[in-house]
């Protein structure tokens, strides 16, 4: 019976040890992350969380698209509020500001250049590996999640975005 309660103990803080191994990777999801659209790198700067886009499947204008760039140009930051800052390259835009990392979650503010809108947001890695940004206007109910995997996975959206690239290939 001594036995027992010994082993179940040293299985108790296994499972235990293996949580809280976890739950520190989810703290830290540095890396590059991609999902059928876009590439991020991620890293953790301070206290705080930064998501630069690294890659676009689509990185240029087409000739169907309606816009004030010439085709071929590489996507702008067309819809961004500020007027000044409506011609820079989305590639290199870090899309998070104030991220903290509170209850398990990072919180902060995500930007998506598609609308040109900040939003509140918190962004959890599972226990599957995938990255998922949910954006939202006032409560997580009324919002949109966006769910990346780790680049290293290389689907083919992945090794098309890095073609397009100086980053290492698949």
């Amino acid at each position: 019976m001594r036995a027992f309660a010994t082993l179940l103990s040293i299985a108790t803080f296994l499972c235990l040890a293996g949580v809280a191994a976890h739950a520190d990777d989810s703290r830290d999801p540095s890396g590059l992350w991609a999902n059928d659209k876009s590439m991020l790198r991620i890293s953790v700067e301070g206290d705080t969380l930064r998501a630069e886009v690294v890659a676009l499947k689509n990185p240029t204008y087409t000739a169907e698209e309606e816009t004030n760039w010439p085709v071929g140009t590489e996507r702008r930051d067309d819809n961004n509020p500020d007027a000044s800052l409506r011609a820079r390259p989305v590639l290199g835009i870090n899309l998070l500001k104030g991220f903290i990392w509170d209850d398990g979650k990072w919180r902060g503010e995500l930007y998506d250049p598609e609308s040109g809108n900040w939003y509140s947001a918190h962004i959890t890695v599972s226990r599957k590996g995938v990255l998922r940004m949910r954006g939202y206007i006032g409560t997580p109910l009324l919002g949109r999640t966006a769910e990346f995997v780790p680049a290293a996975r290389c689907t083919e959206d992945v090794k098309a975005m890095i073609a397009g690239t100086n980053l290492v290939s698949c």
